[in-house]
């Protein structure tokens, strides 16, 4: 009995993963070539379940420059996260990797790390010749309710 409620336990800490759904906020830094600027609020809005991730918007305010974040979808298959039958990112433990296009030149690569309460989100725009033409930074928290 022991032996299978070990290995219950070890099955479901084993799949589990840091939860990214709720409202983020904090601050951070845009950078463009070279020099940057700081980030006063950065809000991010997620609702994640067993299958899906839902990006249901935000907005980065950093000073001189604004930026809506865009609702989005993915489905969950696994580690991946799939848009229209392509696989555009991963999760894995505490940690979501994403790939969008913003145009046919220009792809968005994001990344949000959880540890506890707070997240590091990095988000970097590259031209199509691989050159980066933003990097955005941040460090948010989990709004408590």
């Amino acid at each position: 009995m022991k032996t299978m409620i070990s290995l219950l336990f070890l099955v479901a800490s084993s799949v589990s993963y840091a939860n990214v759904s709720g409202a983020w906020t904090g601050w951070g830094e845009w950078t463009y070539e070279g020099s940057g600027v700081h980030c006063d609020s950065m809000k991010l809005n997620f609702i994640e379940s067993d299958n899906k991730l839902t990006r249901t918007g935000g907005y980065f305010d950093c000073q001189i420059v604004g930026l809506d974040v865009s609702p989005a979808e993915w489905t969950k298959q696994g580690n991946n996260l799939v848009s229209d039958g392509e696989i555009v990112g991963t999760i894995t433990d505490n940690t979501f990797h994403l790939t969008e296009n913003y145009d046919e030149d220009v792809k968005v690569v994001s990344d949000i790390k959880i540890d506890g309460g707070h997240c590091d989100y990095s988000e970097i725009w590259y031209g199509k010749k691989g050159d980066v033409i933003y990097k955005i930074v941040g460090r948010l928290f989990r709004k408590q309710n």
